[in-house]
């Protein structure tokens, strides 16, 4: 235990030597990149300081490094404590995972927006963290030229790069803009990958500029990770093959423009196979333009409907005018294998229903618990 012990009593136990650390979730980003500055110890991941690891273990939410130097935030949980809705704490895992038999309930905790219990605490497996990040803003004229630009850097710098996407925004005051944003613990040559709109950042607002970017889409209030705040906006995550991300890219563009958004912005994570968007229409717009224009979306990408699904989508903030057509398409037929796996879950963790969550990667508030 060092010596910032007194400054952060969530923190239970460090094991330095062995790179792992046990603390309850009530501990904020920050603080864990504060504690294991000393030992150049952390977790390969990256997000806004006043997060917790409460708000990011319930979304599994995921880093700008996911892909790339980070995966996502089940795969650093050795172990974890969790409270149920009987009031029952159950721990699952340890700090070695040879010490682990069994179904792996870590993985099934994170991601569950506490729906079907609340993570206490956690064990997590460090990982010693780089000296020295350089980051970069590439202007490009073009989504084309932007996907190619991290294709190029994809392929010739993938080793030093911790993050590596196209950041796209469109406004109803202003132009398209296209950028590539990377964080690399080496500087770029200028052969090859230096334009005349080339930014190169200084440490902190590199640093800064990842954790914005990790956070887009969501907000932290008092009762936790929530979307951002304006009512009148659809947010989303997208996943696609890895091979097919930049055609995916090109195709949710497309999309957007086409219906009738007056602001809207996506996120390009090619390392990641992910597509984050986040797009609004003019204030008091009526429920049918609103679900002609989600409808739209959803048919420019016909692998959401095939058997298997090619593409997952993931919606993770909507206008209350779209929560009946979000629910069917989170919602699983109530007699399929998938929505019986669900309801047996919720009746052994949370039979009372009191941890439900309206933002459950598979939405649950219509489906009957046994």
């Amino acid at each position: 235990m060092n010596s910032l012990s007194a400054l952060h009593p969530h923190i239970l136990h460090y094991w330095p030597d062995d790179h792992t650390l046990q603390t309850q979730t009530g501990l904020m980003w920050g603080q864990l990149l504060q504690y294991g500055a000393p030992y150049y110890q952390g977790l390969p991941l990256m997000y806004p300081l006043h997060w917790t690891l409460h708000d990011i273990l319930s979304a599994d939410w995921p880093s700008v490094t996911t892909g790339l130097a980070g995966r996502y935030p089940r795969d650093t949980v050795l172990g974890l404590s969790i409270t149920d809705g009987h009031g029952i704490t159950t721990k699952a895992g340890g700090r070695v995972m040879k010490n682990v038999t069994g179904y792996d309930v870590c993985r099934l905790m994170v991601g569950s927006h506490h729906s079907l219990a609340t993570i206490t605490e956690v064990i997590l497996k460090l990982t010693t963290l780089p000296k020295a990040f350089y980051g970069y803003w590439f202007g490009c004229a073009s989504a084309t030229q932007a996907l190619t630009l991290c294709n190029t850097l994809l392929t010739h710098r993938r080793e030093a790069l911790w993050a590596c996407e196209t950041v796209s925004s469109s406004t109803s005051k202003g132009p398209k803009k296209f950028q590539v944003f990377v964080l690399s613990t080496e500087p770029l040559p200028a052969d090859g990958f230096h334009t005349a709109t080339t930014e190169l950042l200084p440490y902190e607002a590199a640093l800064q500029t990842a954790a914005q970017l990790s956070g887009f889409g969501w907000e932290v209030n008092t009762a936790g990770l929530s979307p951002n705040p304006s009512p009148e906006t659809l947010s989303g995550i997208l996943a696609v093959s890895f091979g097919t991300v930049a055609f995916a890219a090109h195709r949710l563009e497309e999309c957007l423009a086409e219906s009738d958004f007056s602001n809207y912005q996506w996120q390009c994570r090619p390392a990641a196979g992910l597509l984050l968007f986040s797009a609004s229409l003019p204030h008091k717009t009526s429920v049918t333009q609103w679900e002609t224009a989600f409808n739209n979306l959803l048919e420019g990408f016909p692998e959401l409907q095939t058997t298997p699904k090619q593409a997952s989508l993931r919606i993770t903030q909507w206008p209350p005018s779209l929560t009946n057509a979000v629910n069917a398409l989170h919602l699983p037929s109530p007699n399929t294998p998938e929505a019986h796996y669900y309801q047996s879950l919720k009746h052994l963790y949370d039979p009372n229903n009191l941890l439900q969550s309206p933002h459950l990667p598979l939405h649950l508030l219509n489906v009957p618990v046994a």
